[in-house]
């Protein structure tokens, strides 16, 4: 079992990681994304030895600096590899009306992921890619 719960702050996004979900919600722009993501990664990588047979990332970020987006980039690029081994896979990328910014890291973040993408504004979905 994978459990890792971060509370979220003015800097960093609430994560959530447990029972095939991982949840990364709020705003990303920690002073140092490696020391903040680093230990989230490390788990992710423990998670992909022996994970759930459905997993679902879900993120739902109201800012987000560049260091953060190399990271959010590299959790979903992550999990290429077991969604084609054939495991289910789905991404939920949620974002407020006229967001523009995350509705452009969602657009870029979908090409990088083969996994099931689901686009969300608010709680309705907009678009679905597989």
């Amino acid at each position: 079992m994978y459990i890792m719960k971060i509370a979220g702050t003015r800097t960093s996004p609430f994560v959530r990681i447990e029972n095939g979900t991982i949840e990364i919600k709020g705003r990303s722009i920690p002073e140092d994304s490696h020391e903040f993501y680093a230990p989230i990664m490390h788990l992710i990588q423990e998670y992909l030895k022996n994970p759930y047979e459905n997993t679902v990332l879900r993120f739902q970020l109201d800012y987000i600096n560049s260091g953060s987006k190399k990271y959010i980039t590299n959790i979903l690029t992550s999990f290429n590899d077991y969604f084609l081994r054939g495991k289910d896979v789905k991404v939920l990328w949620h974002y407020e009306k006229d967001d523009d910014s995350m509705l452009e890291l969602e657009m870029i973040s979908a090409q990088c992921s083969r996994s099931h993408f689901s686009l969300l504004r608010g709680n309705r979905i907009i678009a679905i890619y597989y």
